[in-house]
């Protein structure tokens, strides 16, 4: 049995939905392989968006920090202080911030239909799987990754997905993921993402996919280039 984990924002879902033909494509595979979503988002996130018409294999939130089987219960879990969530909204309160909690996103902010409103930081849940922030552009998304990263490196690392930073706690990635569900046994472990942040991914797996449009160093990552998940697994099966 094989195990292909897709990226879920500009891979799988796009233009905010999932296609016809990669749905049924998922469906084939999963006949006889496990299919696994890899995000930085938190389960409500991608239930709101999948409404139901995918039944994930295994679901990689959060950057890696969260593992859950298809029944949604976790096989793995890491979360990160109280005391350095604060450090880093003190440091970047002026930028649109969620923090991924339990099952949902917290925010400060205006919250959007999946996310949930509190007044302060205390009012977060005890396990907080990992932070995103909304950059203005991809050279400041860079930079502040890199500060966390030169900073916090040893508690907490970050992963930039374009405009977006994903952080999660030190040693968690969508790669480190996948090694750990490697574990379960498959023949071997195939992958698609379309930005920075599943660069670890692309490297964990057996095959890498990514997108024309990808950035080049994205592309440089990955085995074969193709227009969709559905063509990736064309290839797998």
């Amino acid at each position: 049995m094989k195990l292909f984990a897709s990226d879920f924002d500009g891979t799988l879902y796009r233009h905010n939905e999932i296609t016809a033909a990669d749905q049924q494509a998922i469906a084939a595979f999963q006949k006889h392989h496990a299919f696994a979503v890899s995000t930085g988002r938190s389960l409500t996130g991608i239930d709101f968006a999948v409404q139901g018409v995918i039944r994930f294999d295994y679901y990689i939130l959060a950057s890696g920090a969260l593992i859950l089987n298809a029944e949604k219960d976790p096989i793995f879990i890491r979360t990160i202080d109280r005391p350095l969530i604060k450090q880093i909204y003190q440091r970047w309160n002026d930028l649109p911030m969620v923090f991924h909690a339990k099952d949902t996103v917290f925010t400060l902010d205006a919250p959007l239909p999946m996310q949930k409103h509190v007044d302060h930081l205390s009012q977060l849940p005890d396990q907080i799987y990992g932070l995103s922030i909304a950059a203005p552009n991809e050279a400041a998304a860079k930079q502040i990754v890199h500060f966390i990263n030169e900073q916090y490196g040893e508690v907490m690392h970050a992963f930039q997905n374009r405009t977006h930073i994903d952080a999660a706690p030190a040693g968690c990635s969508k790669g480190n993921a996948i090694r750990i569900l490697k574990q379960a046994g498959f023949s071997s472990c195939e992958a698609i993402g379309d930005s920075y942040n599943d660069i670890p991914m692309l490297a964990a797996a057996d095959v890498a996919y990514t997108f024309p449009h990808a950035p080049a160093f994205v592309q440089k990552n990955a085995d074969r280039i193709v227009e969709s998940v559905a063509c990736a697994l064309s290839y797998s099966l």
